[in-house]
């Protein structure tokens, strides 16, 4: 059975009565709620008094830093620390750059090694591309002159690298030293592609693979083997058995194939740059003007047309339309 409370509240005044009634129910949520607000109001003071304890903590703490890191101690302690990360930062950096530039003067001579290997020019640096020293520099010969040093007025022969001199060029001249060996290599490739195709466009080997070939009739003056008369012999004749294979002694264009007065059947070939081969005495003739040929390639037969006393191969070289020994183009 629910008890019911009444509540008489009675003004000093004289004013009103008010009465209310409650039952069991109401009694309970009412402590229960009183309950709740004092055990929240307790938790929280608590936590007030932690956090107000930590806040005196940490400020206590900040302030014995603080006198801490205004010590003298402490800032020469830090100062030596940070010099000597500074020194340790700089030490690797000194020898990084040190090494890159070794490395880059080690380039340096390799290119010099191949241009003087394949005949490749020396690159010059013009002028202002050059970064100099500062002017107010020392230096001198010491009692004698080391090994290996060069006395030269040559330019072609003086180093053209922006760090040539220096003991510890900065990262822009290391730089601009890689700009210019990176030009450099890549004129030495064009060059050395260029020197290829003229290579294999220059006669330099025999017209002919027969094992018993042999030069016969040299180049220059010599007595005729028809008139028995002094005369110029505008090329060599080479031994070679009647029908082997003549072959072109470089890669060029055939500017002509056919019958000639004195050389029977001839083929003529341009290879640029000035130089023609000229095959004479043929018994047959295998290509036709304006065929490209390539160095090794079958042009012709041996045989013994024309003004001949016997199969040989009449071989010329022209050079700038005017003859010149051949034995000089022929491989050994």
């Amino acid at each position: 059975m629910i008890k019911k409370w009444t509540v008489i509240l009675i003004p000093h005044d004289r004013g009103e009565r008010r009465s209310f009634n409650m039952s069991d129910v109401h009694v309970w949520v009412a402590a229960g709620t009183l309950l709740l607000l004092c055990f929240t109001s307790a938790v929280f003071f608590q936590r007030s008094r932690t956090t107000a304890e930590r806040t005196r903590a940490l400020e206590s703490d900040y302030r014995a830093l603080e006198a801490d890191l205004n010590s003298p101690e402490v800032n020469e302690a830090f100062d030596a620390k940070w010099r000597e990360r500074e020194a340790s930062l700089r030490g690797e950096f000194e020898d990084r750059d040190s090494a890159l530039s070794r490395e880059l003067s080690r380039v340096y001579d390799l290119e010099k090694e191949v241009r003087i290997i394949t005949g490749l020019p020396t690159q010059i640096v013009e002028g202002d591309d050059v970064p100099l020293p500062p002017a107010d520099g020392e230096g001198g010969r010491l009692g004698e002159f080391s090994d290996g040093a060069v006395f030269t007025d040559n330019e072609a022969l003086l180093p053209p690298h922006a760090i040539y001199g220096l003991a510890k060029p900065s990262a822009d001249l290391m730089m601009q030293e890689i700009q210019l060996r990176r030009g450099s290599l890549e004129n030495m490739l064009q060059s050395m592609e260029a020197q290829r195709v003229r290579i294999a466009h220059t006669p330099s080997i025999w017209p002919t693979n027969d094992v018993r070939r042999r030069i016969t009739s040299r180049y220059g003056r010599r007595t005729d083997p028809l008139t028995k008369r002094l005369r110029q012999h505008s090329g060599v004749d080479i031994r070679a058995d009647y029908g082997s294979p003549i072959i072109s002694s470089a890669k060029g264009t055939v500017i002509f194939s056919g019958y000639h007065q004195y050389l029977g059947h001839c083929v003529k070939v341009d290879h640029g740059y000035g130089l023609e081969s000229w095959y004479g005495h043929m018994s047959k003739r295998l290509v036709e003007k304006g065929e490209i040929v390539t160095r090794g390639q079958v042009v012709g037969k041996v045989g013994s047309s024309g003004r001949s006393t016997g199969p040989h191969i009449h071989y010329e070289i022209h050079v700038n339309e005017k003859t010149v020994d051949p034995k000089n183009y022929i491989g050994h």
